[in-house]
């Protein structure tokens, strides 16, 4: 599930769709790490780390509602 975290802007530097700032993050081990220099969105895994993912595949997406 995508979060809304890219780092379009910034390479290595994600953050939110809204420009809001974040400070918690759930990285998984050894994430993020670009790989291949094509990964740029930041999605929920199976166990509910954070990964960097390469942003042209199809993923479903966590909306925020205030």
């Amino acid at each position: 599930m995508w979060l809304g975290l890219s780092d379009y802007v910034t390479e290595g530097s994600f953050q939110w769709v809204t420009s809001e700032p974040f400070t918690y993050n759930n990285w998984n081990t050894g994430q993020p790490d670009n790989k291949k220099d094509a990964e740029d969105c930041a999605v929920v895994n199976s166990v509910g780390k954070w990964e960097d993912v390469n942003c042209d595949i199809s993923l479903p997406a966590l909306i925020e509602y205030e």
